[in-house]
């Protein structure tokens, strides 16, 4: 406020009361005497000075509203402005400032009445221009329409000029109005206000025109404002563009931008004269739409049907046009100038896009070689480590024999993806080795089981109390059951030791379980993923070295062993790596070995008997049909042309033809043998080898297999062959593998079939036929039935004794049945292996049980008998196993075919149909020793009444 000058203010007759000199007046107030105050200058004036001293009021007299009209005010206050009096206090209290500012003249602040609206109007939508308009920034103008009318129609500027001069005139003669009351009226020099000279002039009665318009009035009016170009220059001096300019000047840079785009439009096509419609020049200035198109700026040119022939053609412009030529070259060459950098711009973008893409494959290439460097230095040096941490515990095994050790148990089976996935129940067959625990006997072992998921409460009991029972020490604090934290997000068909490593805290878990503990690992079917959790949790592997185990594990490595331990194995071939080696080698077999009906072909990678296929002599039609003439060409072009017609696969869930058979065939290899045409039995010698090269036989079993050659269970003891030979083979078979640096458990498979000989006489021969290099069901079921027994195994003679009738209820171990004088009896037990059906975990397991107790169908403890249950999990899993135990073989069998009835009687009719089942080979099983059983009891009898 201080930079605006007001209006100098009359002052009021008071005497100047100087500083130096106060003089003290007295006057009635309100019937009082008072004093008049005191004002004195800040500061004494000095020669040079750059300051000036003002008068000051007392801060008595600001407070006290009576002395406020007592202040003297000078000509230099008025002047110094209504700003400098506020600041100083000589404004008399309750004084209105805004009279004081706007009186006397237009003033640039001034103060009204709030406006106050309803509130309703809060939620009115506002108009919203939509489109980019020359008048947008305008559209909310309101227009008075109450101050047009008071305008005459017939006014003209110089009328407008002079009614304004005679409003002017006629303030000037008027009084002021009174000032507004207020309740502290002020001095009267504050009271000067300027009359609103608009309202005056919009109240002043304005006279009719009587004189007659003038031709330019007339012409704006009535005016086309059509207008001309001429050869492309726009004629300014006519009287029409003039009208045109003078009429629509306020919008005249706009129209003038229009017009220049005609003028260039008609040099451009060399038109002489047009005539030009201003009012649709007009329209397309107000809309401001900037660059016209042609079509637009044709539509403003009023003589349009004459000239639009001219330029209806794009030649025109360059044979009329205005250097027309020189256009023409220009357009030309700038076509060719786009169409060429149009073609190189498109070859530079593909090119860039082509180099974008080969710099970002080449950066990936880079850093997966660069991860796959580190990740091969990173595995070596763990691979380095684990080598010399196994052989320390070859070294030292003897100690860590004697001495307290964990033992981490992996049942896996780390056999291919898609091998995995086409398995069914594949993570029961992972978690079905429960029976591992057996070896919490030894009060020096713990045990770390790994499970591929959460085993319920009750069947993690069921086997605690057979430990229990059985006489281990603490199983619960010497047993830890882990579950891979990530076994439901991982896809399925995964190993188990795949999934551990996948499981970071699973991992975690185990290094501080294993820290500064004397630990190594079992496993289960070997990959080369038991290598790379060996090496990160730098454990020993109670097994073959991985490179060695995956080469030996193979169908023909298994052959190679059988071979280097020197016995008996079928006619055949190994290592063979396509199907059209593996015809040649079929066709010269066929041909040499007339006598032999059916051969079977093993797939190298697959496990048991699911890689099988059978190539029956008796369906090859130049055997049957030509035989003596027959030769190995024709044998071989036969086999190649129909070998989906002559193979019989086994396992059509695995690989459902031929041709699926073929790929994997391939792809691995495999090996190819002879089937002998009356096998007698299928005896399996369990065999254990420590680190030292000490040999252990565990057991030698009777396998129970199914019409496809899988092996269901087994039985024990075996009555098909002599012991002895499969005893000496067996162990052959293990000194062979503890050569190639085999160490653990494995199994030899044998097969027992009768033979022809030349006097008619009939003979029992036994051949080698698999090698297993894991730790199979069967022989951990045979580890778990010793312990329900409490038998031990006699290696020499391949019986196992039990004791006959313990004095306690609990089952105890052979030192403790001998020490209270109890006899001994012979182990007899039929195990029915893992019998799987989705059917089965409809069956609700308490019922199921308490069926099982009422027919009688239970272990016994005091007698050692009974029947004992395989349980993956309860019976939701879908599978279960049972174990018969008895003091003869057809009790056991017995036994196993009344659990068999039970089961029947809880499944549906359509439970043999499902195709990933064997239950319908369970019970062709069942039935297979019953007949053997009862031909077993019938030829005991024959020779006992043959004896008397």
């Amino acid at each position: 406020m201080s930079g605006v000058t007001f209006p100098p203010i009359a002052p009021r007759s008071a005497p100047t009361v100087s500083s130096s000199e106060p003089q003290r007046a007295e006057r009635a107030v309100g019937g009082k005497a008072t004093r008049t105050p005191k004002v004195f200058k800040t500061a004494k004036s000095t020669a040079g000075a750059s300051t000036q001293s003002y008068a000051l009021a007392l801060h008595k007299s600001r407070k006290d509203p009576r002395l406020s009209d007592q202040i003297p005010i000078s000509e230099m206050d008025l002047e110094r402005g209504v700003a400098s009096m506020l600041e100083r206090g000589l404004v008399p209290h309750g004084f209105s400032v805004d009279s004081m500012i706007s009186g006397g003249g237009p003033s640039p602040i001034s103060s009204m009445p709030a406006p106050l609206h309803k509130h309703t109007d809060q939620f009115k939508r506002a108009d919203v221009m939509t489109t980019n308009l020359g008048f947008g920034s305008v559209i909310s103008t309101k227009i008075d329409f109450h101050a047009i009318e008071q305008i005459p129609a017939k006014a003209s500027y110089a009328q407008l000029v002079a009614a304004k001069r005679e409003a002017q005139l006629h303030l000037v003669e008027t009084k002021p109005r009174p000032p507004p009351k207020t309740s502290d009226p002020a001095p009267e020099h504050f009271n000067v206000r300027p009359l609103d000279s608009s309202h005056e002039l919009s109240s002043m009665p304005v006279k009719e025109r009587d004189d007659a318009r003038t031709y330019a009035e007339l012409l704006d009016l009535y005016s086309l404002h059509e207008f001309i170009i001429r050869r492309g220059r726009t004629l300014r001096n006519t009287p029409e563009f003039v009208s045109f300019k003078r009429s629509y000047s306020a919008q005249w840079g706009s129209i003038e931008t229009v017009i220049e785009q005609l003028e260039d439009l008609l040099t451009a096509y060399g038109v002489n004269m047009v005539y030009i419609d201003g009012k649709r020049v007009m329209h397309f200035a107000v809309l401001d739409q900037g660059i016209l198109s042609k079509e637009e700026l044709m539509s403003c040119i009023a003589n349009r049907q004459e000239v639009e022939p001219q330029m209806a053609s794009v030649v025109v412009q360059y044979q009329q046009g205005l250097r027309g030529h020189h256009v023409a070259a220009t357009k030309l060459q700038s076509v060719w100038k786009m169409y060429r950098e149009r073609k190189r711009y498109g070859r530079l973008r593909i090119a860039t896009a082509a180099a974008v893409v080969i710099q970002r494959q080449w950066v990936i290439h880079r850093a997966h070689m660069k991860t796959r460097r580190l990740l091969t230095i990173h595995r070596d040096a763990l691979s380095i480590q684990w080598k010399d941490t196994m052989e320390r515990f070859l070294r030292d095994w003897p100690r860590i024999r004697e001495g307290k050790r964990v033992v981490l148990h992996i049942p896996s089976l780390s056999l291919p993806s898609f091998q995995c996935k086409q398995m069914p129940f594949f993570d029961c067959f992972q978690a079905a080795q429960m029976m591992r625990l057996a070896d919490l006997r030894d009060r020096n072992v713990e045990i770390i089981l790994l499970a591929p998921f959460k085993l319920e409460k009750e069947t993690f009991a069921y086997y605690l109390n057979v430990l229990k029972a059985a006489g281990a020490e603490n199983p619960e604090g010497r047993v830890c059951l882990i579950v891979p934290e990530n076994n439901k997000r991982l896809p399925p068909g995964l190993s188990l030791t795949k999934m551990v490593l996948m499981s970071s805290k699973t991992m975690k878990l185990l290094q501080s379980l294993v820290r500064g503990k004397q630990a190594y690992i079992v496993p289960g079917l070997m990959g080369p993923e038991e290598h790379t959790l060996a090496c990160r949790l730098n454990l020993p592997l109670f097994a073959a070295e991985p490179k060695v185990a995956q080469v030996l594990a193979t169908k023909s490595g298994g052959k190679t062993i059988l071979e280097a331990a020197e016995v008996a194995t079928p006619v055949g071939a190994y290592h063979i790596k396509n199907t059209n080696d593996l015809f040649i080698i079929l066709a010269r077999f066929m041909v040499e070995y007339r006598d032999v009906s059916r051969w079977l072909v093993k797939i190298d990678s697959e496990s048991g008997s699911r890689g099988h296929a059978v190539f029956d002599t008796s369906r090859i039609r130049c055997l049957t049909e030509q035989s003596d003439i027959v030769t190995t060409d024709m044998l071989l072009k036969e086999l190649t042309e129909h070998a989906a017609k002559r193979v019989k696969i086994l396992h059509t869930s695995a690989y459902p033809e031929w041709g699926a058979y073929a790929d994997v065939f391939n792809a691995t290899g495999g090996c190819v043998e002879a089937v002998p045409s009356r096998v007698m039995a299928s005896p399996t010698a369990n065999l254990y080898v420590e680190p030292d090269g000490t040999v252990h036989l565990l057991s030698v079993v009777e396998n129970v297999c199914s019409p496809q050659l899988s092996v269901l269970g087994c039985s024990f003891p075996q009555t098909a062959s002599n012991y002895e030979g499969i005893r000496d083979a067996a162990l052959s078979v293990a000194h062979a593998a503890f050569r190639r640096r085999v160490i653990g458990y494995m199994s030899v498979d044998f097969v027992v079939y009768e033979r022809l000989e030349s006097n008619n006489d009939r003979a029992m021969r036994l051949w080698a036929v698999d090698f297993d290099l894991y730790w199979t069901t069967n022989s951990c079921m045979h580890q778990w039935v010793m312990l329900l027994t409490g038998a031990t195994f006699d290696a020499e003679s391949g019986r196992c004794l039990m004791p006959q009738a313990p004095t306690s209820s609990t089952i105890s171990d052979t030192a403790s049945a001998s020490s209270v004088g109890g006899s001994y009896v012979p182990l007899t037990y039929v195990y029915s292996g893992l019998v799987y059906n989705s059917y089965i975990g409809a069956i609700r397991h308490t019922t199921f049980f308490s069926h099982c107790r009422q027919a009688g169908l239970s272990f016994d403890v005091k007698t050692r008998t009974g029947l004992a249950f395989h349980l993956v999990d309860t019976l939701l899993k879908g599978c279960f196993g049972a174990v018969a135990i008895g003091a003869s073989m057809s009790q056991c069998v017995g036994w196993l075919h009344d659990i068999q009835q039970l089961v029947q009687a809880e499944l549906p009719k359509d439970a043999d149909s499902i195709a990933e089942s064997n239950y319908s080979y369970f019970v062709s099983a069942v039935k297979h020793l019953l007949t053997k059983s009862t031909e077993r009891k019938v030829g005991e009898s024959v020779r006992k009444r043959m004896t008397k």
